[in-house]
């Protein structure tokens, strides 16, 4: 169904809903940069202002996560936790992944679901026992397992079946013992991701195949192979194209808890003399993309 101005549902193109604003929030966003109004926003009960407020904060404050957090743990507005949560993300710092830990319990679905998700991204297995609580005490909220499943892919296989299974042992769970059974029998067989992680570092595969599996890499980030990654990126008797493709690759990690160590080795490489060019202009964009989203890096470079 179009539901446009022009063709309103109840035929009045001039209908509009509006709200009982004084503050001209269209006019201030493009025009007032002065830190300390968008400051007194937030003491407005509102969450519009809030959410605006915290966004233009963040846009200015490079220090500011921590009051993102706050505002993240204890509003009980769920568009200004969203905000929050998304703001935090720019920082990829300890304070986003405490709400991203938290935000697995969210009442507000929606976080539940973009925390699920984040999780993976950063693949800190620190955040595997609240996905595993999760996993185990949220079955009704399928959205939110699914995201949760999703993100699993890319964590430690092993690490994920200890806390998860433990969780389980730990539960009031009536087929509990069925669970840990099933959820042992499918990690014992070698998934679709494990097979293109394989095929990447076979050189016996196709350059095709393997160009397609590492682009895979792109969307679900796999840090326990960071460092076979870099040691093929590293390796001048690979050929360039994979070694290019790789590069473009690591770019995508931008909220992993490997994502320094990625930074420190793609930048020595790019300062290596006898690097081809195709190679350092990749790994240039990569380091944009890694360093450009933000800064602030302080998630520790080991799981």
């Amino acid at each position: 169904m179009n539901v446009t101005l022009e063709n309103h549902l109840i035929g009045d193109p001039t209908f509009h809903f509006g709200t009982k604003e004084n503050e001209k929030l269209n006019i201030q966003l493009t025009q007032n940069n002065n830190l300390n109004y968008w400051k007194s926003l937030l003491k407005k009960e509102d969450p519009i202002y809030q959410s605006v407020a915290l966004r233009k904060i963040a846009e200015k404050e490079k220090n500011f996560s921590s009051t993102l957090l706050q505002y993240f743990l204890t509003s009980s507005y769920r568009t200004v936790r969203m905000q929050a949560l998304k703001l935090l993300s720019k920082y990829a710092n300890a304070d986003f992944k405490e709400a991203v830990k938290k935000g697995l319990s969210d009442e507000y679905e929606m976080i539940a679901r973009q925390s699920a998700i984040y999780a993976g991204s950063i693949g800190d297995s620190d955040l595997l026992e609240a996905l595993a609580e999760a996993w185990v005490h949220d079955k009704s909220r399928q959205r939110v397992q699914y995201n949760i499943e999703s993100s699993l892919r890319v964590f430690d296989k092993s690490k994920v079946e200890t806390v998860f299974i433990e969780s389980l042992q730990k539960s009031n769970r009536i087929d509990k013992e069925k669970e840990i059974a099933d959820l042992l029998l499918s990690f014992r067989k070698k998934g679709y991701y494990e097979l293109g992680f394989e095929k990447i570092m076979d050189r016996n595969t196709s350059l095709e195949e393997r160009i397609d599996n590492i682009r895979v890499i792109r969307n679900y980030n796999f840090h326990q192979h960071v460092d076979s990654y870099l040691a093929l990126l590293h390796d001048s008797t690979e050929p360039l194209q994979v070694r290019v493709c790789m590069a473009e690759a690591l770019g995508w990690f931008r909220f992993s808890v490997m994502r320094p160590l990625i930074i420190e080795s793609l930048t020595k490489l790019s300062q290596s003399p006898s690097i081809e060019k195709e190679l350092k202009d990749e790994i240039i964009q990569s380091l944009i993309r890694l360093q450009g989203y933000n800064a602030l890096v302080s998630l520790s470079p080991r799981a």
